[in-house]
């Protein structure tokens, strides 16, 4: 891997948010696109409205990376969604990753090897720090999980009654 020599040498820097901040961002009319990282089959059970799914199984690393170059009418059916990725600059972008929580503190303090033995986790600061470098301010990174949101608000859930909608 072509890795920058500090592409993560100082987490501190890095937007981490929680379950909070999204429903504060789509309570204020917030314009936001959330790109969420979860496996197809979580996200497929249910997820956020204006949500576009990205698989970090999926996808590897040099695709979010370089996300920027990767943007296409490919990555979603929805017609909202695909604008909304064609001006992500204009949105609030938060990136959910995972259906469980990771911790702030213990995160900061990985290194490159630790960060990447949790692939959802190293591919999330991939894409933050891709869209970072082509200038987006608002951005963040939800460190409490799918699960925690679920809990909070989940009047706002998007569900597939296709699918069996028990988080384990």
């Amino acid at each position: 891997m072509n890795e920058k020599p500090n592409f993560f040498s100082n987490l501190k820097k890095f937007n981490f948010i929680n379950e909070t901040k999204i429903y504060n961002e789509i309570q204020n009319n917030k314009k936001i696109l959330i790109i969420d990282l979860r496996k197809d089959s979580d996200f497929k059970k249910m997820y956020m409205p204006f949500s576009l799914n990205l698989p970090y199984d999926q996808n590897s690393e040099k695709f979010y990376e370089n996300f920027i170059n990767n943007i296409n009418p490919d990555l979603s059916q929805d017609d909202i969604i695909k604008e909304m990725l064609y001006r992500f600059k204009r949105y609030y972008i938060a990136i959910i990753f995972s259906e469980e929580k990771f911790q702030r503190k213990e995160i900061i303090n990985y290194d490159i090897q630790k960060i990447k033995t949790f692939d959802n986790l190293y591919k999330a600061l991939c894409l933050y720090q891709s869209l970072i470098s082509n200038k987006v301010r608002e951005i963040g990174i939800c460190l409490k999980g799918f699960k925690r949101i679920y809990e909070k608000y989940s009047f706002m859930i998007m569900y597939n009654m296709n699918h069996n909608m028990s988080l384990k």
